[in-house]
């Protein structure tokens, strides 16, 4: 039994003493495990079954959010490519009043890589003039409503 396997010799259940009664008792015994043995392999099975499903689900999920994710970064590159040569002036800043996004187009006004603007503080990019002027409609951008403005930016010196 120790091994997962069960006696099939009968045993002197039909004694009337000592030794009929342990018999009894333990065929009982070895039925009643046999029952627990085989309903343990059975939920074992099935949980087996329901993990490998999630576990396929897991791994579907895996490759959709990897597709999206490779889309998205697609995307965003043809978006940069369209924004970068774009005949307008694209800057997007957040409310650490720092620059997030500037197209190439932005960063030529200051004689300035896109990427070298990214993080820099809009007061120093614009200049104290500049800035005087555009600030309270970046007040109202980062308050939520929209706006669109145009900014003569003074020359340089």
């Amino acid at each position: 039994m120790a091994e997962g396997t069960f006696p099939s010799d009968p045993l002197p259940e039909h004694r009337q003493d000592e030794i009929g009664i342990l018999s009894r008792a333990f065929q009982r015994m070895t039925e009643e495990l046999r029952r627990f043995t085989q309903d343990l392999e059975q939920r074992v099975a099935e949980r087996t079954a329901e993990l490998a499903q999630a576990n396929r689900l897991l791994e579907r999920a895996v490759v959709i959010k990897q597709e999206a994710e490779k889309a998205a970064r697609e995307y965003a590159e043809r978006l940069r490519l369209v924004a970068d040569h774009a005949p307008v002036f694209i800057a997007q800043g957040g409310q650490d009043y720092r620059y997030h996004y500037v197209n190439q187009q932005y960063a030529d006004l200051f004689g300035l890589q896109a990427a070298d603007v990214l993080g820099q503080p809009v007061k120093e990019v614009l200049g104290e003039q500049a800035y005087a002027l555009a600030a309270p409609r970046m007040v109202e951008a980062l308050n939520g409503q929209p706006v669109e403005f145009d900014l003569s930016l003074p020359q340089a010196s």
